[in-house]
């Protein structure tokens, strides 16, 4: 069985994917700036590090934090230098 969760930051919404294997999670995370029922929403996968955890929970956390890093980053670099 697949599980997706939705999480909004920034104006971004997140998708956590759980993959388990063998007692063994990953999340995977793809996100957009369209929020749920919006018929523009194309989904970006959001590469990071590959870490693999005892439960679900953890990995999600983990997924999210990397997600919220990708997101910041994205966005301090199209500020103009103040």
């Amino acid at each position: 069985m697949t599980i997706r969760r939705e999480y909004e930051y920034n104006g971004n919404w997140i998708e956590v994917t759980e993959k388990e294997s063998d007692g063994l999670f990953l999340a995977n995370i793809r996100r957009t700036p369209h929020g749920p029922g919006s018929s523009r929403r194309k989904w970006t996968r959001v590469d990071t590090e590959i870490a693999v955890y005892f439960d679900f929970e953890t990995a999600c956390a983990e997924a999210l934090a990397q997600a919220r890093q990708h997101i910041d980053k994205e966005r301090d670099g199209l500020r103009e230098p103040g």
